[in-house]
């Protein structure tokens, strides 16, 4: 694979411009494995340090450490991960990698960081779906030297007690007309490669009036289907198959800004409406989101904002101008 390599700590030229389908790897090892997760979400990389315990927490949170004035709890991959107890042990080379994701700070303890690599997302992997697999990984990438797994923070971080749980409750009837009841003229179509997150967007828009979705675990795969369902059809009658699409950002083979951008270029499926659900939240991404014509972008863990922002585009795309991110 096609790849560029870069120490840690040097200024790696993070990437601006949005739809280049690019990014960012930080490669650490955690328990002899090794994975991967998008420098985008890693704020910095400190040396660890004891934790002050917290009772009654997920086995794998070791407590809370002083980040410049922040408390933030420290998570241990490995006991995470289920390693033997020798394993999970602290050692003086282990490091904290401090991330920022669904708008929450969080650190996790990792016994080396490796290096940082610049790819596409073309060379990200799909993670071949079981059905008994709840492992937290999203997709792989496979090095000339060793095969990296990108890792599902999001997963992670709900497992441990972090927020982002839907916000509707999937045991109660809805009583009340959803937000997009009545304004669905065709099905949405949307693109989320964590599984976790996947299902709680299948329940929120089947409980917000959405009784007809389609959901694809790569941006690539949601990209073919689009322009399968726009064969034959016009920009007006493209609305009878598709009311609107919801994209992550991250996602192998095509990103959301990838996908965004080539939505607006494509001359059926150009006005269609799209909401960006991204766990990165950022004045940067705002901008690509800008740049590539995203209607709106939403912090994941905001399911009602989600649904209710896609409602507004639904109706107003077309008429008025976009709505920018409500999240910032």
């Amino acid at each position: 694979m096609a790849a560029s390599t870069m120490k840690c700590g040097v200024d790696t030229g993070i990437l601006l411009e949005a739809g280049t389908n690019e990014l960012e790897i930080l490669i650490i090892e955690v328990a002899g494995g090794w994975y991967g997760v998008n420098v985008a979400k890693v704020r910095e990389v400190l040396e660890a340090v004891p934790p002050t315990r917290l009772p009654e927490c997920h086995r794998a949170v070791e407590g809370s450490v002083n980040i410049r004035g922040r408390v933030v709890e420290l998570v241990n991959l490995a006991e995470f991960f289920g390693a033997d107890d020798e394993t999970t042990q602290a050692r003086p080379s282990d490091r904290m990698l401090i991330m920022e994701f669904n708008q929450q700070l969080i650190a996790f303890r990792v016994h080396a960081v490796d290096t940082i690599i610049r790819t596409s997302w073309a060379n990200v992997q799909p993670m071949p779906r079981f059905d008994t697999s709840s492992a937290p990984v999203t997709s792989i990438v496979p090095l000339e030297d060793r095969m990296v797994l990108m890792l599902d923070f999001e997963a992670i971080g709900m497992a441990v007690g972090m927020t982002g749980q839907s916000l509707l409750d999937p045991e109660q009837p809805q009583t009340a007309a959803g937000p997009l009841e009545s304004i669905l003229f065709g099905p949405v179509v949307f693109a989320e490669d964590s599984a976790t997150t996947h299902k709680l967007l299948q329940n929120e828009l089947r409980l917000s009036g959405c009784p007809n979705y389609r959901g694809f675990h790569d941006g690539r795969a949601a990209w073919e289907h689009l322009c399968e369902l726009a064969a034959g059809l016009t920009p007006e009658t493209i609305r009878e198959k598709l009311a609107g699409v919801i994209s992550d950002v991250e996602m192998p083979q095509m990103d959301g800004f990838s996908l965004t951008r080539s939505i607006r270029e494509h001359p059926v499926l150009g006005d269609v409406p799209v909401v960006l659900f991204s766990s990165i939240v950022s004045k940067d991404n705002e901008k690509k989101g800008l740049q590539v014509g995203a209607d709106a972008q939403i912090a994941k863990g905001n399911y009602r904002d989600l649904v209710q922002t896609l409602a507004e585009v639904i109706r107003t795309r077309g008429t008025t101008q976009a709505i920018h991110d409500k999240s910032l």
